[in-house]
């Protein structure tokens, strides 16, 4: 070979190594068009069809299949313990706004996540889409390819001048401005919610695992506290909240789940989906209370958290000063699974309890302190049900908005549960397009909150 010819050779090489460097280590980059969700990427040792049904049953995985390493390990418990999938439920045909009662629904607009794609969308009440946040992860030093099936917007807050405050499932909090631009990025194994009260700082749910004796491992969850632009300020371990707990019976449980393979929802009902050797707590659901009710009882101190824990069955407030449970109730007027608890302006809390029956939910609104339910919505066919996840949240004019994630629907019911709006998710997922696309989240703005900035 010629002088000449190496060093075309040579030229040629370069350009393909500066080509793929550029690729792999660009920044975070706003995409033009939302990126779909990555396709699973499966523990070593299972294939697809084992996790067609694992949020519904975890006992279709077979048993006889092994892991090979302890990555595959940590694979396979993170996505039984957090990772939801794209859809569960046959889609149909409905689609966008099926039903709107402008007499009886409360006027605003609507911000929600689909599970079909990593961005969000901003919506008016008939259903025309306003404005989008997307975000294009590939490529990122900060979150990395690996395992991004487990990825979806969890949770969001939308600022008054369009920034966006994202839970970007297991990878991390961030801000997006009204363009999409990345504005900060806090890596943490966060989940489900986040919360911002009204000096803007930030609240979210994060886990990690930590040992509690030679043999036992859980997935601790824990409180993190961020500053407004995305600063570590305190963590608080729910662990630690129940070590120092003077009644030890909840602590005891968590130990006994921490060496269990299953949990139970009820008895007679068997197991309780989605629940993994370790994943004691599942903590789905953090609030902030405002303290406009701490006459009434010092529980509901300003600061304080309520938060809904999933495979224990509890809803609790704890003093994040003190860090201290004040007040913990089990299952009894609900069942374990239950998602979203939220304190009313009446001192009541708002609760979806997954599992209401075997194969129906319902929402609840009860009284803290005498346990009393004074309202629920259930559907009159029994045909209202989401086996994971759900939010639902009171209006200002006394209806309540429920998120039916599993079936993709967003809808709204007033106080004789009458149902006076409701949007399907018009996206589709799976190979063919066959399911429905979940809705992890949802929230109504007022027909007052500021959107100058869509100009």
């Amino acid at each position: 070979m010629t002088r000449s010819n190496h060093l075309k050779g040579y030229k040629t090489l370069f350009i393909l190594v500066f080509l793929i460097t550029v690729r792999l280590f660009s920044p975070f980059s706003a995409a033009p068009d939302f990126p779909a969700s990555p396709a699973l990427s499966i523990p070593n040792g299972y294939a697809e069809s084992d996790f067609s049904q694992v949020r519904r049953d975890p006992s279709v995985i077979p048993k006889g299949k092994q892991v090979k390493n302890r990555a595959d390990e940590d694979d396979l418990e993170e996505l039984m313990a957090l990772s939801y999938l794209q859809g569960y439920n046959p889609a149909t045909e409905m689609a966008n706004v099926t039903r709107y009662d402008k007499n009886s629904a409360f006027p605003g607009y609507n911000v929600y996540a689909s599970a079909h794609a990593l961005g969000a969308y901003l919506m008016d009440m008939e259903g025309n889409v306003l404005h989008q946040w997307r975000y294009d992860f590939t490529g990122s030093k900060k979150i990395g390819p690996k395992e991004m099936w487990r990825s979806y917007w969890g949770s969001l807050h939308l600022f008054g001048n369009g920034d966006l405050l994202v839970l970007f499932n297991l990878k991390g909090l961030m801000k997006l401005d009204k363009h999409s631009n990345l504005l900060w990025f806090y890596k943490t194994a966060c989940h489900h919610h986040l919360f911002v009260d009204d000096t803007g700082t930030i609240y979210a749910l994060s886990q990690n695992k930590v040992p509690i004796s030679e043999q036992d491992n859980i997935r601790d969850n824990s409180i993190i506290v961020l500053s407004a632009d995305g600063k570590l300020l305190k963590k608080v371990s729910l662990y630690g909240l129940f070590e120092r707990l003077s009644d030890d019976t909840y602590l005891r449980e968590i130990r006994k789940m921490a060496r269990d393979d299953d949990a139970s929802i009820k008895e007679g009902w068997g197991k309780l989906p989605g629940f993994v050797r370790g994943d004691v707590f599942h903590a789905n659901s953090l609030e902030i209370l405002d303290g406009k009710l701490a006459q009434h009882s010092p529980i509901f101190k300003k600061g304080n958290a309520l938060l809904s824990l999933r495979h224990l069955g509890v809803v609790m407030i704890v003093d994040l000063e003190a860090e201290k449970i004040v007040w913990i109730e089990g299952p009894g007027i609900w069942n374990k699974g239950q998602h979203d608890a939220h304190l009313l302006d009446d001192g009541n809390i708002l609760l979806f309890d997954n599992y209401f029956g075997q194969e129906e939910s319902r929402v609840i609104e009860f009284d803290p302190l005498t346990k009393k339910i004074v309202w629920e919505y259930r559907d009159p066919e029994g045909r209202f049900f989401s086996h994971s996840s759900g939010r639902c949240s009171r209006l200002p004019n006394g209806n309540t908005l429920i998120v039916e994630t599993v079936n993709g629907r967003i809808f709204e019911v007033t106080a004789d549960q009458r149902i006076v709006w409701e949007f399907y998710n018009p996206h589709r997922v799976g190979k063919n397009n066959e399911l429905m696309a979940l809705i992890h989240c949802a929230i109504r703005l007022r027909p007052d909150f500021p959107l100058d900035w869509l100009k």
